[in-house]
Order: structure tokens, then C-alpha cells, then sequence
């Protein structure tokens, strides 16, 4: 996918764009959030936080043959992109840079939906527990982001017996604030965090611009 949406230069030099003019200070604080909560996680490989083709930031290995390279994220971003992507998915990805024969699997959810801003979860885990602990996960960093979690519909597991053919069915309500004690974003060390805010003034710039 390439096109003057998403900028063909730093597609053709192998670079990633990224949300501009996003402030160091609360890239660092939305990054350290991911990494908090994913050193809590069992199993997480990547987290990503991004809206539409562009990148707010990437938590990875320190391991260098286990990171991400930059076709494998081009890979990623329109994949995700290209789903039905309503309120969250949890879904089989082959990063070819990384390992061409195997795939990982890919939990992606809308944030905040006036942003667009998406988080996804990547881990070599296929399983019910992992899709479950992920949800959890998302559901902290979106608290200590400073964003409320919503009552939407979201999968429910009916019956994983089967490993090649999980059913599944949505339901109305998360039921995300009984599964553990949630912590408020005020409660962070760092304050609130800034990030949704900066998008939001992003939005507004980019469509003034557009409509001068």
C-alpha cells in the first residue's frame, strides 16, 4: 500500500512516519506506560501504540534479532489498518523479517475513537489466557492514559476445545472493571498523561490546514 496519504518518501526510504509535532515528554510518558504495564504482562513481545499509518511509539526487545524491523512494521500498520476494526481483534500476523515461517498474534483496540488512536499487543502466545491477559492490559493503559474505558461490545470466548477453530460471539458490555482493581492515570508518578490531548490539538491543526 502506497499512496500520498501516508507519504511516499518515508515509505520508499524504509522509514515510518510518526504523529508530528507530538512532544518528547509525553512520547516518553505514553512509552513508559506501555512498558510498565508490559513488564507486568506475561508474554508480550511488542506493544504499539499508532494512529492510522503513523506511529506514537513502539515498546520492543532490547534483544536486537527480536526486534521489529521496518518493512515488518510497514507490514503490520496496513495490516491492522485494512481490518474491520470496530472495537478490538485478536488475530494471526506473519512478520516476515522477523520469522518468514511462523506467525505471532496480534491484539488490536481502538483507544479513543475520535483520534483513531490504536493500541496493539503482539505475542507468540495464541491462546484464551493470552487474549485474556491482553485485554487486561489494555484496559490498564488505557486507564493510565487518562482515557475511560468504554461499555462496548467486545469477544466473548465460548468454547476454545478446539485449537484450529475458536468460537466466539460479542456482547455489550466489557466486564473489564471486575476482572482486577483498576488504577487511576492521577495515580501515575508522572501525572496525567498528556498524550490524548496533544492528538486531539494534531486533529484540529491538520483540518485547519486542510481547509485553508
Amino acid at each position: 500500500f502506497l499512496s500520498s496519504s501516508v507519504g511516499e518518501a518515508s515509505m520508499l526510504t524504509s522509514g515510518v512516519e510518526i504523529v508530528s509535532p507530538l512532544s518528547f515528554e509525553v512520547r516518553e510518558h505514553a512509552s513508559q506506560i506501555l512498558q510498565k504495564v508490559g513488564d507486568s504482562t506475561s508474554n508480550m513481545v511488542y506493544a504499539i501504540l499508532f494512529v492510522g499509518n503513523k506511529l506514537v511509539t513502539l515498546i520492543q526487545p532490547l534483544y536486537q534479532p527480536h526486534q521489529m524491523r521496518m518493512s515488518d512494521l510497514h507490514i503490520f500498520l496496513n495490516f491492522v489498518n485494512r481490518q474491520a476494526l470496530s472495537s478490538e481483534l485478536w488475530l494471526p500476523l506473519c512478520l516476515p523479517r522477523l520469522n518468514s515461517s511462523g506467525y505471532l498474534h496480534c491484539y488490536a483496540q481502538y483507544v479513543e475513537r475520535t483520534t483513531n488512536l490504536t493500541l496493539a499487543l503482539v505475542s507468540q502466545d495464541s491462546s484464551i489466557e493470552q487474549f485474556q491477559a491482553f485485554r487486561t492490559a489494555a484496559a490498564l493503559i488505557r486507564r493510565r492514559l487518562g482515557i475511560e474505558i468504554e461499555n462496548d461490545t467486545v469477544i466473548e470466548i465460548l468454547d476454545s476445545s478446539n485449537d484450529k477453530d475458536v468460537k466466539w460471539r460479542r456482547n455489550d458490555s466489557s466486564g473489564i472493571e471486575d476482572d482486577y482493581e483498576l488504577i487511576s492515570y492521577a495515580d501515575d508518578d508522572e501525572g496525567p498523561c498528556q498524550l490524548l490531548d496533544q492528538l486531539v490539538a494534531i486533529g484540529e491543526s491538520t483540518y485547519i490546514e486542510e481547509e485553508s
